[in-house]
């Protein structure tokens, strides 16, 4: 499956950091998201929408990334989606 940094490159960075600032402020005031989410977003790295995130995507790595994760859901609603 897909690495927790590969994860936030394909739903975008920017979005992370949204749900990073709004759930953490819930759980803990004097928590706050990742230096580097932060920096990355700052430098518009934002992952599959700017080729460029936690990881450097070129667009058929990217696709190829997205028909991965694809077939991984597919074959796991096959196995699971009834229960």
């Amino acid at each position: 499956m897909l690495a927790p940094p590969e994860t936030a490159d394909m739903v975008g960075l920017d979005l992370v950091l949204q749900i990073h600032e709004y759930i953490l402020r819930r759980i803990d005031r004097s928590m706050s998201p990742a230096a580097v989410l932060r920096r990355k977003v700052e430098k518009g790295e934002l992952g599959f929408k700017t080729g460029r995130g936690f990881y450097e995507w070129d667009r058929e790595s990217a696709e190829q990334r997205k028909r991965n994760l694809l077939e991984h859901l597919v074959r796991w609603m096959r196995e699971h989606g009834s229960e």
